[in-house]
């Protein structure tokens, strides 16, 4: 978005041009920020049941190589819809 308004002459600081660059990422941020509280949600309670099974699941999680390596790198912002200049 932000190259493609660069390359038409456009001001990329231009409120419109980062208006459509927001709305292009904001799915992805919204995504990204509802799993972080998940997780808050889920590493700050302290039920029993609840711990055991956070335990379970991160003793598999850390067995499934490419399953973590992807779920960190879409943490990162490095999965999923990614604009141009980001993947450079």
């Amino acid at each position: 978005m932000l190259l493609d308004a660069a390359r038409a002459g456009e001001d990329i600081t231009a409120k419109q041009v980062l208006g459509r660059y927001e709305a292009q990422r904001r799915n992805q941020n919204l995504l990204m920020m509802q799993v972080m509280d998940s997780f808050y949600r889920l590493f700050s309670n302290d039920h029993l049941p609840l711990k055991l099974l956070r335990n379970i699941g991160l003793g598999a999680a850390g067995k499934l190589g490419p399953a973590r390596n992807k779920v960190m790198r879409f943490a990162m912002g490095l999965e999923g819809p990614m604009p141009e200049l980001a993947r450079r």
